[in-house]
């Protein structure tokens, strides 16, 4: 299966930042099997750090390294190191993590996830938990490895997870192909924006009382 750059930047040039082309799409989803070569490397790295692109896009060309077993012929410690060093966004910091673990010891891997620990006991956003908790984020490095510094990564953020609001909670995973799943159906999503708005109602009527 050879694809080329060219293939790849004729499509994405059809893409919005905020929607990839189809075509683009059936074209990154055939790098997942293909016999990456060092051109493909440099793309996928360029589009998956490039800090003008939505974490969403970002992430999809991060699938490509963390899924095609082919990627492993190329040494991407330091560009995964200095990614999750440099991405704000911590869910998806934590996938460059799980990069960085595919070549660095248990010893390298603690200064990291003790850092990224204390950030999850300062963020509460049910976007960053459900990615880092599905069976792709923290439980699959704790799986994988059984590094130490993993398992207290995961019990931090369950139990942060825990101070989320409940109505904002549950809403989507990730699968083990790094695919979004949602979690609620139609009336069930109904159902918690109507309680949403109560929430917000009640603390708007609180604040004017105040």
């Amino acid at each position: 299966m050879n694809i080329s750059i060219q293939e790849l930047e004729k499509a994405y040039a059809k893409s919005y930042e905020s929607c990839l082309h189809p075509e683009y799409e059936v074209l990154i989803k055939k790098l997942y099997v293909a016999e990456l070569t060092q051109e493909h490397m440099d793309y996928l790295c360029k589009m998956s750090s490039s800090k003008k692109h939505w974490p969403e896009t970002r992430f999809i060309h991060l699938q490509v390294l963390l899924l095609n077993k082919t990627a492993r012929n190329f040494d991407l410690k330091q560009f995964f190191y200095e990614q999750q060093k440099s991405t704000r966004r911590l869910w998806l910091k934590l996938f460059y993590i799980r990069g960085y673990a595919l070549y660095a010891n248990e010893q390298e891997m603690i200064p990291i996830v003790q850092k990224f620990q204390f950030l999850l006991m300062n963020c509460h956003d049910y976007i960053d938990y459900e990615p880092i908790l599905s069976v792709a984020g923290l439980p699959y490095l704790v799986t994988t490895y059984g590094y130490t510094c993993f398992k207290e990564a995961l019990i931090t953020a369950q139990t942060e997870y825990m101070n989320i609001n409940p109505v904002s909670r549950g809403y989507f995973t990730f699968n083990e192909q790094l695919e979004t799943v949602g979690l609620l159906s139609e009336e069930e999503m109904a159902e918690r924006r109507l309680k949403k708005d109560e929430q917000y109602e009640q603390q708007r009527a609180t604040k004017k009382q105040t």
